[in-house]
Order: structure tokens, then C-alpha cells, then sequence
């Protein structure tokens, strides 16, 4: 049964800041893991689905803990999902940009390197400059996020824009909405097993003759 005292009710200000700080934190602990998990266990289509169900298990007991109505904890769960997916994905764009750079600028000093030993081109002249400015604008092509989400595919095939796009967008969808019907199923649960409680209660009480 839950106790409709003051200090825990659901509408109380403070187990509102709690609940929304709570799931807020778990959402951004939930998002990092996921964005440097292995890449082995980066599965198209089915991370996505198992992060969103392992943060509605999460965020259904905050929510439990909190005394928040079912459906404001399936509706916050689902949008905070949503922005926590989009977050692990920027966060794996960024680590996926960085490691392109540094390697787009490795290849190229090994070239200019190679160049100026031949004499082709001195350090400062403006082929050099030039050259230079090529290989960064290469190195950010290859970064940008359109190629991360292309490279995401890599392993299934040379996929074109926008199926790359496409295919991210339904699964962060999917991954919100697996949280949702998480935090939903298990809330339903807890429910059930607090109605079964008050009926053994009330079934255990002696009737007095």
C-alpha cells in the first residue's frame, strides 16, 4: 500500500526534483556505457532495443522508489530514452571523428614527408600550405557525422544516403519506445504485487465473533 503521508506524496516537490535528477543521472551513466561498449556487442538495430529496455528497468524503479504515477514515468522515461540515445550516439561520433582525424593526419605526413625527401616541396612554400589545407578538409569529411553513420553500416554493406540516416532514426525510436513499454510493464507488475499484498492483509486479518 502506499503511504499518503506528506513526506510521500507524489506530487511532493522534492521526490519530483529527486525522481527527474535520478532518472537524469542514470539516462547520462546509461548513455555513456553504451556509447563505449564494445563494438562486438554494437548490434544493428538490437543495442539500441536492449540499452532502451535495460534504462526502462532502471527508470520504472526510480519511478517505483519515487511514487510517481505510471503514466508520467512512461512518458518522461520515453522522451529522456530518446535524448539519451541521441547522446550516446554524439558521444560515439565524437570518439569514431577524433580517431579519423588523427589517422587522415598520420597517412598525409607520411606523403608530405615523403614528398619534401624527394624535393618536391619545402616546408612552408605554398604547395606545402596548400597541402596541408587538403588534408584537413579531407580529415573532416571523413568525420563528419554523415560518414560515422555510413561507417556504421560498414559491416553490412556499402549503404548510400540516406538509408544511413534512415536507419538511426528508427532506431533511437525503437530504443525510446522498448523504454517505455519497459517502464510501463513494470510498473504494471509492481502494482499487481501491491494489490496482492493488500488482499493477503486483508484476508489475514481474524474476524472477530
Amino acid at each position: 500500500m502506499l503511504n499518503t503521508s506528506d513526506e510521500s506524496n507524489p506530487s511532493n516537490a522534492a521526490s519530483l526534483f529527486v525522481w527527474l535528477v535520478s532518472c537524469a543521472t542514470a539516462a547520462a551513466i546509461i548513455g555513456l556505457l553504451a556509447a563505449h561498449a564494445p563494438l562486438r556487442i554494437r548490434l544493428i538495430g538490437l543495442f539500441p532495443i536492449a540499452v532502451g529496455v535495460f534504462a526502462g528497468v532502471v527508470f520504472a524503479h526510480i519511478s517505483v522508489r519515487q511514487r510517481r504515477p505510471a503514466k508520467s514515468a512512461i512518458v518522461f522515461g520515453t522522451i529522456l530514452a530518446m535524448l539519451m540515445l541521441i547522446g550516446a550516439s554524439l558521444e560515439s561520433h565524437r570518439t569514431f571523428a577524433n580517431e579519423v582525424r588523427a589517422v587522415t593526419r598520420k597517412e598525409a605526413d607520411k606523403v608530405l614527408l615523403a614528398t619534401m625527401q624527394q624535393g618536391l616541396m619545402t616546408p612552408g612554400d605554398k604547395t606545402s600550405s596548400q597541402a596541408a589545407a587538403m588534408v584537413h578538409a579531407a580529415a573532416e569529411e571523413r568525420a563528419a557525422i554523415p560518414a560515422y553513420l555510413q561507417h556504421r553500416l560498414s559491416g553490412i554493406g556499402d549503404i548510400e544516403h540516406p538509408w544511413p540516416l534512415v536507419v538511426w532514426i528508427l532506431e533511437t525510436l525503437l530504443g525510446a519506445a522498448a523504454c517505455g513499454i519497459m517502464i510501463g510493464q513494470c510498473l504494471s507488475s509492481h502494482t499487481g504485487l501491491d494489490h496482492e499484498l493488500a488482499h493477503d492483509r486483508t484476508t489475514d486479518i481474524p474476524i472477530r465473533r
